[in-house]
């Protein structure tokens, strides 16, 4: 009895884990994306700067 409750604590436990798991993947992807776009704005803000500076003139 006490080894069919391990058990089934083990099989929880290991699906915990793998969700955890899971959930790594999708913040390493949603981190990758947030990286990706912070570097596209970078570049949009040099030449949202260079047209300021134009229409200034």
């Amino acid at each position: 009895a006490k080894l069919a409750v391990l058990e089934a604590d083990l099989s929880s436990k290991k699906a915990d884990y793998q969700g955890m798991i899971d959930k790594v993947a999708d913040c390493e992807q949603k981190l990758k994306r947030a990286e990706e776009l912070i570097g596209g704005l970078g570049g949009e803000y040099t030449r949202w700067s260079e047209s300021a500076k134009e229409l200034g003139e």
